[in-house]
């Protein structure tokens, strides 16, 4: 009996480092030479779905010339929430209301003085980070692919 209880202990702490990694967001930042527009356009083409998923729940919520929102609605675990009903049901309650939550993304093109663009990408969780760096790397990717204009 005193195992199970040290095995629900540790699930516990477990569950709490999860939400802990899971809650950070981040910026990351990448240069380019091409246009505002371009990025912008590339993004809402990208994000939503497009090259990047076939399923996605990401919507955009905002876009201007030099910037784009997305937001990520994320629903509870219905395995997790499960696995919370037989350890007790007032977790797995919990989980279930408080368990899905929404995450944001945001891409900003900053013009640089030497024609070169700075792309910021800011998100609000693990799922948004995620998508935001595999833009980014769409971005280097796509201007990898550019041709040499001389």
């Amino acid at each position: 009996m005193d195992s199970f209880f040290v095995l629900l202990f540790l699930l516990g702490i477990a569950a709490c480092a999860y939400l802990v990694v899971e809650s950070r967001g981040g910026v990351d930042t990448a240069g380019t030479a091409r246009a505002p527009e371009e990025i912008i356009n590339l993004a809402l083409a990208m994000i939503p779905g497009g090259t990047m998923s076939v399923r996605s729940s990401w919507m955009p919520t905002s876009s201007t010339g030099s910037s784009a929102g997305f937001v990520y609605k994320r629903r509870a675990s219905i395995l997790v929430a499960v696995a919370l009903f037989f350890c007790f049901i007032v977790p797995a309650i919990l989980y279930l209301v408080f368990g899905g939550k929404n995450q944001s993304l945001q891409i900003n093109v900053l013009a640089g003085v030497d024609g070169r663009n700075t792309v910021q990408v800011s998100s609000s969780g693990a799922v948004a980070r995620r998508r935001g760096r595999q833009f980014l790397r769409g971005v280097a990717a796509a201007r990898a692919a550019m041709p040499a204009t001389s």
